[in-house]
């Protein structure tokens, strides 16, 4: 049998197990009807491509509300330089002695600057119009489609809806 089913875990390792996202068809077997149907929608890649598509237009309206209330933006530039850290020394054993090298040690980090820049409000306005519109559609189509999902799979075995899930 596919999955983690053959695993004995002691009790200190089924959190791990839960986070690692394994689960069992004895798992699926063990949930309502009303579970199965959860678990399963929720891991279908269209539903959480909208559930992405929701978040990064809220975003988006977010940040131009909060743009608007500003008045400019702020955009932050990054550059990575090195640092010297210090030096490390690394031996050879060869066949006529000991050969060693100074090796220098560096230590990447980022030096950002942020720079105000000027909004177009009637330009930000007309996003966030545009956006809340997509994302009320969004909405109602992760809602459609999320529910027709749920309607399927709970009327499914736990085999058929373990099936769907892997």
């Amino acid at each position: 049998m596919r999955g983690c089913a053959h695993l004995k875990l002691p009790i200190a390792l089924i959190g791990l197990l839960a986070l690692t996202g394994c689960v069992t068809l004895q798992d699926f077997h063990n949930m309502s009807a009303e579970e199965r149907a959860v678990k399963v929608c929720d891991q279908r890649a269209d539903l959480k491509a909208l559930r992405n598509d929701i978040y990064s237009l809220e975003q988006a309206i977010a940040n131009s509300s909060q743009a608007l209330r500003r008045g400019y933006r702020v955009l932050s530039e990054c550059e990575e330089y090195e640092v010297q850290t210090g030096t490390r020394t690394e031996c050879k054993t060869l066949e006529y002695g000991v050969e060693c090298e100074e090796k220098i040690l560096f230590e990447t980090r980022q030096r950002c600057s942020d720079t105000r820049v000027p909004i177009n409000a009637v330009s930000e306005r007309a996003n966030i119009v545009v956006w809340e519109g997509e994302l009320e559609l969004t909405r109602a189509t992760f809602a459609r489609e999320h529910q027709a999902c749920f309607a399927h799979v709970v009327t499914l075995t736990a085999e058929e809806a373990f099936r769907l899930y892997r």
